[in-house]
C-alpha cells in the first residue's frame, strides 16, 4: 500500500533545477515538520522531489523559508550513516505543490519594453 503525504511545510533548502538523461526537469527541496507541544517538540525531516511541469513551475518561486502545501507519494528508506549507525530518510514524490508565499519575480530588462 502506498502512503500519501498531504500537508503544508516551510522549506529548509532548495536544490538547483536539474534534468534527467531524457530531459525531464527535476527540482528537490527539503523541509521539516514539527509535532508535539513546545517543550516536547519533535522535528521530522523530509526530502521532496518535483518533476516535469511542477519542477519548472517551482523553480525560482520557492526558496528557504517559503511556505508550500504538498500532496505526494511518501516512501521511507533506510541507510547507513558515516558513523555506522542506521538512518531513515522520508522522501516525497510531489504530485501537487501550491506555493503559499511565492518569491517576488523581478522583470528582466528585455521585458521592460512590454509595459
Amino acid at each position: 500500500m502506498e502512503a500519501i503525504f498531504v500537508g503544508w511545510a516551510k522549506i529548509f533548502k532548495v536544490d538547483e533545477l536539474r534534468y534527467t538523461s531524457t530531459g525531464t526537469p527535476v527540482l528537490s527541496f527539503s523541509f521539516s515538520k514539527a509535532s508535539g507541544k513546545e517543550e516536547n517538540k519533535v522535528f521530522s525531516w523530509y526530502k521532496c522531489t518535483a518533476f516535469a511541469q511542477t519542477a519548472e513551475y517551482l523553480n525560482g518561486k520557492i526558496q528557504k523559508e517559503s511556505k508550500v502545501f504538498i500532496i505526494g507519494r511518501q516512501s521511507t528508506k533506510m541507510y547507513q550513516k558515516k558513523d555506522g549507525t542506521n538512518g531513515v530518510v522520508v522522501e516525497i514524490a510531489a504530485i501537487q505543490v501550491d506555493v503559499l508565499d511565492a518569491v517576488p519575480q523581478v522583470p528582466k530588462e528585455e521585458d521592460e519594453d512590454a509595459f
